[in-house]
């Protein structure tokens, strides 16, 4: 039973006892009583609120300390112990503070009855399903997508390489003089339909075997391009709106494990500073194997900085982000191919999925130790994006 527990902890800045709302956050500790407890110590005018089974009581544990006006929409916070220390929840929320009126016509807060607080662990079912709704926030509404893969390994890079970001593509273009296919930029597979070459992993060859699974092998496959449909304000103004969907001739059978697609945000909702890029990266040419390197985001000034030394003027819009290596190896500075995924992990009605942060745009020359790499986002794209994948 809710009054079995010992209660908690309400901070607001409801009104004093001068009756005077606060100007700092105040807090006091509640004790959670029994139902049959607080009908004797309200008024009989009040006792209806107790016949709402998702109401319950708290009192002050001291006499002089309640909730009041103004504290109302507050929570009442439990605290529980554990290996990192206290995790705090929602236990209640107050909904009604004792009054006390006075024969002067004024009334006040009565520190000594006990406050009617809402119990939010009734209404768990109902936040889970709005819950979900908020929390859906892939564009394309693919619930599949950017599935994480090895959820149970905490650093990214520890986990296995292979088949990991299997959203990553390559574009194969046709070599007219030499009459070949060259491997020039990467792309990310966002629906079944758009994006090229995928479930690569090693160019060198057709199949790609993991080793710690040398006896499952798994196919890269090439699609044509049906449709090459650029941002209409691509490069509007310089370096912005640089992105291009690619209509593939076919869908792709997405239920292969190498071949899937990852998530887009319907807002710019990746707070974290630390992502992941993942791609082929390149000198002269593509390099074999997929690589991956942790990024820390850096600041508009620092980038537009670095650039500036080469005369790039970087804009001040905010559909571009620079990011830099996290402990770069040393003796292992290349770039990666245009168009390589910078990806984050969200956690989207209690399943892990990456989340496409941006696209490789560029990045400084001959490959410097400190330098910070440009990428397109996707602010003010993503009406486009949906309105052209989906119709």
């Amino acid at each position: 039973m809710l009054e079995d527990k010992l209660g908690g902890i309400v901070a607001g800045f409801g009104k004093t006892e001068q009756n005077k709302v606060s100007e700092v956050l105040q807090q006091t500790s509640i004790r959670i009583i029994s139902k049959k407890e607080c009908r004797k110590l309200l008024p009989a005018n009040t006792h209806y609120l107790m016949d709402d089974d998702s109401k319950f009581c708290g009192v002050g544990e001291s006499s002089d300390s309640n909730v009041c006006e103004g504290d109302s929409g507050g929570g009442l916070y439990a605290g529980t112990n554990t290996v990192g220390g206290v995790v705090w929840y929602l236990q209640g929320i107050v909904s009604a503070a004792p009054r006390k009126d006075h024969a002067s016509g004024v009334t006040t807060c009565d520190a000594n009855l006990p406050a009617v607080y809402t119990n939010v662990e009734k209404y768990r079912d109902w936040i889970a399903a709005h819950e979900k709704v908020l929390d859906e926030r892939n564009l394309l509404k693919d619930s599949t997508c950017g599935v994480v893969r090895n959820v149970d390994v905490a650093s990214e890079t520890a986990k296995p390489l292979f088949n990991q970001y299997p959203w990553n593509a390559l574009l194969e273009f046709t070599h007219l003089k030499k009459n070949s296919l060259v491997l020039i930029c990467s792309g990310v597979l966002i629906h079944r339909r758009r994006s090229v070459r995928l479930g690569e992993f090693d160019i060198r060859t057709r199949d790609d075997t993991d080793a710690s699974a040398p006896h499952q092998t798994f196919r890269a496959f090439s699609i044509d391009i049906e449709e090459v449909i650029l941002h209409p304000n691509i490069n509007k103004p310089p370096y912005s709106n640089d992105l291009a969907l690619l209509r593939l001739k076919y869908d792709v059978d997405t239920a292969k494990a190498n071949i899937h697609p990852i998530c887009l945000p319907s807002l710019e909702e990746y707070k974290e500073q630390s992502l992941t890029l993942t791609g082929w990266k390149r000198s002269k040419h593509i390099f074999p194997t997929l690589e991956r390197d942790t990024m820390i985001t850096s600041s508009a000034s620092e980038c537009q900085d670095q650039y500036g030394t080469l005369h790039l003027d970087l804009p001040s819009t905010d559909d571009i982000v620079c990011a830099g290596y996290n402990n770069r190896p040393k003796g292992k500075c290349h770039n990666y191919a245009a168009g390589s995924p910078l990806q984050y992990i969200k956690r989207v009605d209690g399943n892990y999925h990456y989340f496409l942060a941006g696209l490789m745009a560029f990045s400084l020359p001959n490959c410097r130790m400190n330098a910070t790499e440009v990428f397109v986002k996707l602010n003010g794209a993503t009406e486009w994006i949906k309105k052209t994948v989906l119709s």
